[in-house]
């Protein structure tokens, strides 16, 4: 056998032909038709038959009009026969079945009546309705209302009130201006607090005052008069001082640029940094200099 026959004959095949493949059909098969277990149970099996026996059993209609029966009857006939059997629970891990009820999710007016209704139920189903609904129309809102409040957080993620943080920093900032005006006045001299209680003194003063104020006005040119100025060439022969009512010291003092005179209790003693005898040492040498100045420009005239 040569080896092209013995490929031949172990590899290859003979063409049969194109065999006709048959169309697969979909199906489902049930293998069990109570996959549920609902016919298990001997009363819903029960319940399963009665239907059907309701169902498939003819009507028999007697000759008797509406007119006639009991409406009332009639309903109740209908309820009967329209009403669902109890739906039956299994609770997870337990074999136990627990009978339930089916509720229903919507209000019992929601549910299509059959027959007629009266003026009055109709009454009494629109204002139980419209109850109902302010009722959950007030509790959206307050719920609306809370989920609508910004929520604010520090660093740390506490949750913080709003209006105490505000308060808070009020607080804060009135404690802050009141020790800023308090370092202010600490600052300030005895002469400057004082100076500055006489011009709010003066103010309330002013309340009183007519508008209308000239130059002849007796009271204003008083105390102009009363004012005394540093360096006042009119105070060397003025008689009418104001005097002080603050005791001062009788003894020999040093004079100040101020001419402020020390209190009656100082002891002598010079507690200041010589400026005071700096300064006036200027003064003198620069009225010494102009005074030289002038006596050489006048010395050839």
């Amino acid at each position: 056998m040569s080896n092209a026959d013995y490929i031949a004959k172990k590899y290859l095949r003979k063409d049969q032909g194109k065999k006709k493949k048959k169309k697969e059909k979909d199906f489902v098969e049930i293998q069990d038709e109570d996959v549920a277990g609902w016919d298990d149970d001997n009363s819903f099996s029960l319940v399963n038959r009665e239907l059907t026996s309701l169902h498939d059993a003819p009507t028999i209609v007697a000759n008797e009009s509406l007119k006639d029966r009991d409406i009332d009857a009639i309903y109740q006939n209908i309820e009967k026969t329209t009403n669902k059997p109890a739906q039956l629970w299994k609770a997870v891990g337990n074999d136990e079945v627990v009978e339930s009820e089916q509720q229903d999710s919507h209000d019992a007016e929601s549910i299509p009546q059959f027959g007629l209704l009266t003026g009055k139920q109709v009454t009494f189903k629109a204002e139980e309705r419209r109850k109902r609904e302010e009722k959950s129309s007030n509790l959206d809102e307050e719920e609306l209302r809370k989920s609508r409040e910004t929520v604010y957080r520090d660093a740390t993620g506490r949750r913080i009130d709003l209006v105490l943080a505000r308060k808070e920093a009020k607080r804060k900032l009135k404690e802050k201006e009141e020790e800023a005006r308090r370092q202010k006045e600490q600052q300030q001299g005895v002469v400057q607090v004082r100076q500055q209680k006489e011009y709010l003194k003066e103010l309330e003063r002013q309340k009183t005052v007519p508008l209308a104020r000239y130059e002849d006005d007796p009271e204003y040119n008083k105390e102009l008069k009363e004012r005394s100025r540093w360096n006042d060439p009119a105070a060397s022969f003025l008689t009418n001082k104001p005097v002080s009512s603050k005791a001062t010291y009788q003894g020999y003092a040093p004079p100040n640029r101020f001419n402020i005179r020390p209190g009656h209790r100082w002891d002598g003693i010079i507690r200041g940094n010589g400026f005071e005898n700096k300064w006036f040492q200027r003064q003198n040498e620069r009225k010494a200099q102009e005074h030289e100045a002038h006596m050489w420009a006048i010395e050839d005239m």
